[in-house]
């Protein structure tokens, strides 16, 4: 024959029918219809070209020794391999109304390629010695699985370039011993899973890259891969909910998802992975979900070919080997938690966000050893929860003069918790600049500190709420809270010339003992009055009576007070952290 059949033509001519029990009966070389021919390896093959196969192709439980080639044929029902073993399994250039070849046993390849197939692809079970091959292939099976091959074994790879599938790609506990390559694939299975592999095994790579698209989730749930798995510039549309799941994945490499576009959500909560979590230029409508991962090296939201945008990123409790980075990072969930960092483990976080998140942030009791942020992530909108969060120091260190940004971060601090006051943010900021050697920065953040203190308790307790400010004012004013032992400093001298002034022109105290000739020097016996546990001889020689008596007794009462101050101020001088 010199014209080919095409196999879209649903009414060949006659010159191309072969009834499917003349193939069985002639599966030894005869005539033009079926050419045997050896390969180079003399492995035994039989081929049937430019043929409509006519009835059902049985073959079920049948043992071939030989490898069965179809080139551009067309079969008027599904084959049936169900059980049967064979050297091997070709379709190229064919169109079937579907394949069922359940526990199917191929000692090589099965490959169909450049075909298709308008109905369901049965292949549960099936151990293929040699790799799986449907590139340039549509399988068409809307309304349930297109491949149907739970727990089959590929010896080889699974090779699906370039696949057009409407209707479920099922690979549910497959074992596949060396690539997973669906580059460029169009899967199509609206409101349902578009790929299935969940607790697949793949000794190699999972390569999803390529334009690779999806109308329907991919479900890569407990996969485990000796290799990377890639899905840079894919596409998944999905009607709700989870559009990618990796979630509890254990991966021998990267995750790699740059520049993806997906309305779903991104599942990658529980997975392991050996190096990266690559998300740069994603953009994710609903959440990114990281929630209890281990992620060995970085887990990157950042800028790609465009900015990093999600709705909300979730990674509580997760294990990050290196570094979070967030930087120019764009959120769009409006209310609720935006971005949920609680119980994170890292070495840097990078939080420097693009614009106002407009939920909330939580870091609570993330630890980390450096952090880097910006004004944008504390004027989140719906606040920054910071409670036990710790770091040991900032990505861009803050000058040790540079007490303005510190005032600005205890600014934001104050506007974050809004009205609420929580020590730990506090102390870790207070840690942080101590173990910089900024100490004069440590002091202002301790004094407002004790500000929020007081004012936290003057609102607890309303009875005696003007009391706690007065006392809080005339603490910060007078000594910094203790923190300032130069005002310290300053308000002893001040109340010693006070001291010395109003004694000296008051008339002198009469002395306890007239019999003593001690002379009177004011300027003493208000030293001696200042100073507590220092007895100079001088304040129990002389009687204080009246306003003087008063004034005696108060600076006797300011100098416990500043002393006390001074010592414990010098006492933390001398302290170094550890």
């Amino acid at each position: 024959m010199t014209d080919p059949l095409d196999v879209h033509d649903p009414a060949p001519d006659a010159r191309f029918v072969l009834r499917a029990g003349e193939l069985l009966r002639t599966l030894l070389p005869s005539g033009d219809m079926l050419r045997w021919r050896r390969s180079v390896t003399t492995t035994p093959v039989v081929r049937v070209s430019d043929r409509f196969i006519t009835s059902r192709l049985e073959l079920r439980g049948v043992e071939l020794q030989q490898v069965l080639e179809f080139e551009r044929c067309r079969f008027e029902f599904a084959p049936d391999l169900g059980l049967a073993r064979t050297l091997g399994l070709v379709f190229t250039g064919c169109w079937l109304p579907g394949l069922d070849a359940p526990n199917l046993v191929t000692a090589s390849a099965i490959t169909i390629e450049r075909s298709t197939v308008d109905g369901r692809v049965d292949l549960t079970d099936a151990s293929v010695g040699g790799s799986l091959t449907l590139r340039d292939t549509s399988l068409n099976n809307p309304d349930g699985e297109a491949l149907a091959a739970s727990r089959i074994v590929i010896s080889g790879a699974l090779l699906g370039d370039g696949l057009t599938a409407t209707g479920t790609v099922s690979l549910p506990a497959a074992r596949i011993l060396s690539t997973f390559s669906l580059r460029g694939a169009r899967l199509i299975a609206p409101g349902g899973d578009a790929l299935s592999a969940k607790r697949a095994q793949v000794q190699g790579p999972v390569d999803l890259g390529g334009g690779f698209a999806a109308d329907g989730a991919v479900r890569l749930d407990d996969i485990t891969t000796e290799g990377p798995v890639l899905m840079a510039d894919v596409t998944v549309t999905v009607a709700d909910g989870e559009a990618i799941g990796l979630g509890g994945a254990r991966v021998n490499g990267s995750a790699v998802l740059t520049n993806s576009t997906t309305n779903g959500t991104v599942t990658l909560s529980g997975a392991a992975l050996a190096s990266d979590a690559d998300l740069r230029g994603c953009r994710i409508d609903a959440a990114l979900d990281v929630t209890n991962a281990s992620i060995g090296r970085d887990l990157l939201c950042t800028a790609g070919d465009r900015p990093f945008a999600a709705g909300v990123l979730r990674a509580r409790r997760a294990q990050i080997g290196r570094q979070v980075n967030l930087d120019g990072a764009e959120f769009a969930h409006v209310g609720g938690i935006s971005v949920d960092l609680a119980d994170l483990r890292a070495e840097d976080l990078v939080l420097t966000v693009a614009g106002q998140v407009p939920g909330r942030v939580v870091l609570r009791k993330a630890r980390c050893e450096s952090v880097t942020d910006n004004t944008d992530l504390w004027q989140a909108a719906g606040g920054l929860d910071v409670n036990g969060f710790t770091y040991e120091a900032f990505g861009v260190p803050i000058h040790p003069l540079d007490t303005a940004q510190v005032r600005t971060r205890l600014r934001l601090l104050r506007k974050a918790l809004a009205g609420n006051y929580q020590p730990s943010p506090y102390d870790q900021l207070i840690t942080v600049l101590r173990i910089a050697g900024t100490e004069s920065l440590a002091t202002i953040a301790q004094i407002e500190k004790q500000r929020a203190r007081y004012k936290a308790l003057a609102e607890a307790n309303r009875a005696f709420g003007p009391v706690i400010r007065l006392a809080s004012n005339v603490f910060r004013v007078g000594f910094g809270y203790g923190y300032r032992i130069s005002l310290a400093l300053v308000w002893l001298a001040a109340l010693w010339v006070f001291g010395a002034v109003w004694f000296a022109v008051r008339p002198a105290l009469p002395p306890i003992n007239p019999q003593e000739q001690v002379p009177w020097n004011p300027v003493l016996y208000t030293l001696d009055l200042l100073v507590p546990l220092v007895d100079l001889s001088n304040k129990n020689r002389w009687i204080a009576t009246g306003a003087s008596r008063g004034i005696a007794v108060m600076l006797t009462v300011m100098g416990w007070i500043l002393a006390t101050t001074i010592a414990a101020e010098l006492a933390r001088l001398l302290r170094r952290p550890t």
